[in-house]
């Protein structure tokens, strides 16, 4: 008896919306680029520092160094952040360093706003780990926070996506809701 034939799969575009987005980087052969309140396009452009470089498969490799935006989208992801007060950071990660050196501490992900914040992810034994850092003006303050029970396996990709709003920090691996926690000085 004949077999109906699978659906064809439906491409899904990234992101879904572009609405409010001041950067997006995707890889090496996409347009990487979002909308400007004037209708043009502004390109998002990232330089490799360190060890970083772009992969074969056009991805970034930031084991032993990080990537850095354009100045132009630095100030725009800025100036959105301190207007809203609110920003997501997404990332696909695939830990390729777990056996070798399984008491490594990496930082996954990070990003800072001049002098006043730095936030970061980072692998400490097989554990995410969030550090936070608020005010760079002796007045200070560092956090710590685990991110919850994500058992990290090596050459597994993962999606790991903070959202910062106002106060609350909210955390999903693989799109799960994992926890939400403060990052203010008080918490």
């Amino acid at each position: 008896e004949p077999v109906d034939p699978a659906p064809e799969r439906k491409i899904v575009p990234w992101p879904d919306s572009e609405e409010g987005l001041v950067f997006k980087w995707e890889n090496t052969r996409s347009e990487n680029s979002v909308p400007m309140a004037n209708g043009e396009r502004r390109i998002c452009r990232v330089t490799a520092k360190g060890l970083a470089r772009f992969s074969s498969s056009y991805g970034m490799r930031i084991d032993g160094g990080h990537f850095v935006a354009d100045e132009e989208s630095a100030v725009a992801i800025a100036n959105a952040c301190a207007a809203s007060g609110e920003f997501t950071i997404e990332a696909l990660v695939t830990e390729r360093t777990l056996e070798a050196n399984p008491d490594l501490s990496t930082r996954l992900l990070g990003y800072s706003m001049g002098d006043g914040f730095a936030f970061a992810v980072y692998r400490i034994r097989n554990v995410l780990s969030a550090q936070f850092t608020l005010g760079m003006d002796g007045a200070s303050a560092e956090y710590n926070v685990p991110l919850g029970p994500v058992r990290i396996e090596e050459n597994r990709p993962f999606q790991l996506v903070l959202t910062v709003k106002g106060e609350k920090v909210y955390y999903y691996v693989d799109g799960v809701f994992i926890t939400e926690f403060d990052h203010t000085r008080e918490s």
